[in-house]
C-alpha cells in the first residue's frame, strides 16, 4: 500500500507520484469550455490502489472549479464519470 500519493496539475494534464516516484498521468486537451480527457495511464506496480481514480477526481475537481465540462475519450475516465452522478453532471 502506498504511503503517499500526490498529484500535480500542469499544462495538458495531471501527474501522480506514489511515494515520491512518478506513477502515472491523465492527459487532456482544452477546447473552449470543454476538456477532452483522452488518456489515463498508471504504472503496473501502482495499480489497484485507487491511483487512476484519484487522477480522475483531480480532473473533475478542476473542471468543476473552472465551470467547464468533460468529454471523456479515454475509456477509464468515461467509465468512472458515468458511474458517479456528481461526476456525470459534468459530462459534455
Amino acid at each position: 500500500m502506498p504511503e503517499s500519493i500526490t498529484i500535480e496539475h500542469g499544462a495538458g494534464g495531471f501527474v501522480v507520484h506514489v511515494d515520491g516516484v512518478q506513477a502515472g498521468q491523465l492527459l487532456y486537451r482544452e477546447r473552449g469550455d470543454v476538456v477532452e480527457a483522452f488518456s489515463t495511464y498508471v504504472q503496473p506496480e501502482a495499480r489497484r490502489h485507487g491511483v487512476a481514480l484519484r487522477l480522475v477526481q483531480a480532473l473533475v475537481d478542476w473542471v468543476r472549479e473552472e465551470g467547464r465540462t468533460v468529454e471523456p475519450t479515454c475509456w477509464y475516465v468515461a467509465k468512472v464519470m458515468k458511474a458517479d452522478p456528481g461526476m456525470a453532471a459534468l459530462l459534455a
